[in-house]
């Protein structure tokens, strides 16, 4: 009875001071698995059926806990009390959680780990008459519980920011699984504390082992700037800050732009130009030599609306080395952003004059040009023709949009161009807010502030 009383205070406290988090997965992934990481822990020894802990499960998700916790037996071994210390002085740092939250929802859903219960479940109450292939099913789904067990100790280390109790449990622990999404998990969290540790130059190797696998460089490069950049955001709330990796000799310069423009490109600094400015100007200390480091750096920064500095890399580029032809399109793109359509138009004549065939992108900077300098009706046929290939092309529909709207006031082709361009799904405000002024002169309130309300922030 005293027994009974303790689980009862230890649920009513819990639910009144600790229910609160509001992950759910997360909190059912890391409680589901440490209880069940002491349970196991004796069920070899004391061949105790897992079944009998079932019912807390349900009790306790929801919670966020430490690994601080005790199992006590009943003299039958049918009954398990749990009494456990929860972690009440902080919720996990939102971008170490992220930063583990590629992995699908399947991996850790409670049905999986309930089912390989149910299975243990079914062997034990198999009792004596247990055969050889019961019993090493047996043993299959103990290995298979122990190795997800460990793995979810290592999300709690992780996410209770341990990492050199993570980098002990990564280093002594053997982790094997039939699937990869564990071992993707377990590369995850292993690589974000090199990043967060001072042992970045570590990290190369990792995504070296990665490209000898089936992912494409795409993929690739979206992963990197992923961890990249969650890292950086966790760092960015510590005393060094991310000065700890960019003071780590052990890691490439080369690494070091490409983190440092993942954290430009961040979704939490994407309002912020200010911030993403910063961080594109610390990049620009580490691109070196390398011509694709510079066109991403000029690329970004025209996106800012930051052409000057487009250019000032541009003018420097040109001083080291020459006119270079591979900086042309960049560089015509730039003085165009800068409204400097004459000298773009200069440049693009040039580059058009080399091409053997049709280049779409290059005839709709010529149409934008031409247009921009006067020259609307040379510009519109480039524009029309890049249109003939490629229906849905989103620059040429935009344009050939705003200058029947803006220029010609012609909205039934500006509605034609801008409806095309929106059928197409990309997150354009600007394009909700031409349409909401295209209708409201036509008078067309209504449809008006439909568009107009599209065009705010969710």
């Amino acid at each position: 009875m005293k027994k009974d009383s303790e689980k009862i205070i230890i649920k009513e406290t819990i639910r009144r001071e600790f229910g609160r988090y509001d992950d759910e997965e997360s909190n059912d992934l890391i409680l589901t698995f440490l209880v069940i990481d002491k349970i196991i822990s004796r069920l070899i020894d004391q061949n105790i059926q897992p079944s009998v802990a079932i019912h807390y499960f349900d009790q306790w998700i929801n919670l966020y806990i430490s690994g601080d916790y005790e199992l006590e037996y009943s003299e039958d071994s049918c009954e398990v009390t749990c009494s456990f210390i929860v972690n009440s002085i902080t919720e996990p740092d939102k971008h170490l959680l992220e930063s583990i939250g590629m992995i699908p929802d399947t991996l850790f859903n409670r049905m999986n780990i309930n089912s390989s219960l149910s299975q243990i479940e079914e062997i034990n109450q198999a009792g004596n008459d247990m055969n050889p292939d019961d019993s090493q099913r047996y043993q299959n789904l103990i290995k298979e519980l122990i190795n997800l067990i460990e793995l979810c100790n290592l999300v709690s280390l992780y996410l209770n920011e341990r990492f050199s109790d993570c980098q002990k449990a990564l280093f002594l622990h053997d982790f094997e699984f039939n699937i990869t999404e564990p071992l993707f998990l377990f590369f995850l969290i292993d690589i974000n504390v090199c990043l967060i540790s001072g042992e970045a130059g570590e990290v190369p190797d990792y995504f070296d082992d990665l490209s000898d696998s089936d992912w494409d460089q795409e993929e690739l490069d979206s992963l990197k700037g992923f961890i990249y950049w969650t890292a950086g955001m966790y760092l960015e709330g510590k005393p060094q800050g991310i000065k700890k990796i960019l003071n780590d000799d052990t890691f490439p310069e080369s690494e070091k732009f490409w983190f440092l423009h993942s954290m430009s490109i961040c979704p939490y600094i994407e309002d912020n130009p200010t911030k993403r400015h910063h961080y594109l100007n610390l990049a620009e200390n580490y691109a070196g030599k390398k011509i694709h480091h510079l066109m991403q750096l000029i690329e970004d920064y025209n996106i800012l609306g930051f052409w000057k500095d487009s250019l000032r890399l541009i003018h420097k580029r040109e001083y080291e080395y020459g006119d270079d032809q591979l900086m042309n399109i960049p560089k015509a793109r730039t003085l165009m952003d800068a409204d400097k359509h004459q000298e773009a138009l200069v440049i693009l004549e040039k580059e058009m004059a080399k091409l053997e065939e049709e280049n779409v992108d290059m005839m709709a900077m010529m149409g934008d040009c031409l247009i921009a300098v006067g020259k609307s009706k040379e510009g519109i046929a480039y524009l029309e023709r890049v249109l003939e290939i490629e229906p849905d092309y989103l620059d040429a529909l935009l344009i050939l949009g705003l200058h029947n709207f803006v220029e010609k006031k012609n909205y039934r082709m500006a509605l034609r161009y801008l409806l095309a361009a929106e059928k197409q799904n990309i997150p354009f405000p600007e394009i909700y807010n031409i349409l909401a002024d295209i209708y409201e002169d036509l008078g067309l309130m209504k449809k008006s502030e439909e568009y107009r309300n599209k065009s705010l922030p969710n």
